[in-house]
């Protein structure tokens, strides 16, 4: 594959199952966090049981997880902004990629990552 040229936009969405998983375990999470209750536990069989167990005795170990992984997030994507402005991207471009990483994390910067080394 030929080496890209500095200065062109360059932004590729992750896979949808990637996507649609990441944003569901997110959900799943602060939702476990904010009230078990609001999961359909009952219909989840032992997983619900264990989800119930963990979402009302182990509200803060759930908390410190949420924030450690935006905390994570929003360094992915200063990170990914770092890269974009190194490739020369446009402000449009460059928050694409934030917005992306903020959201999907790894998944999304390693798109980034990848470019990166084809443009070196």
């Amino acid at each position: 594959m030929a080496p890209a040229e500095r200065g062109t936009d360059y932004f590729q969405l992750t896979s949808p199952p990637t996507f649609i998983s990441i944003v569901i375990f997110m959900m799943f999470g602060w939702t476990m966090w904010y009230d078990v209750n609001l999961l359909p536990t009952s219909y989840m069989s032992y997983l619900g049981d264990l989800l119930h167990y963990i979402g009302t005795n182990f509200r803060s170990l759930l908390l410190f997880l949420n924030v450690a992984g935006l905390i994570e997030h929003a360094c992915l994507s200063f990170y990914g902004a770092y890269i974009s402005g190194k490739l020369d991207f446009s402000a449009k471009c460059t928050a694409k990629w934030i917005a992306q990483t903020l959201l999907l994390g790894y998944f999304s910067l390693s798109l980034l990552i990848a470019h990166y080394r084809r443009y070196q």
